[in-house]
């Protein structure tokens, strides 16, 4: 996990140093919040309009589709 970290530029493993990417990761909560700062960083973000940011972040905190049990799948 930690050579992960590393590469991805979060995290200096020999110095212990926190980059930015890291400091806005240990700041969110999601089943990888890794790959949550890696979109949440990204610069195109600051080019979209309020609508498309909405999207983004929507799909960001979605569950995706379920399986019903009760319906056919």
């Amino acid at each position: 996990v930690s050579n992960v970290i590393h590469e991805a530029r979060a995290l200096d493993i020999s110095t212990h140093t926190i980059f930015p990417l890291g400091e806005t990761a240990s700041a969110i909560r999601g089943e990888n919040e890794l790959w949550l700062a890696m979109v949440l960083r990204n610069k195109i973000l600051v080019s979209l309009k309020p609508l498309q940011l909405a999207a983004v972040c929507g799909s960001l905190v979605s569950d995706g589709l379920k399986v019903r049990p009760w319906k056919d799948n």
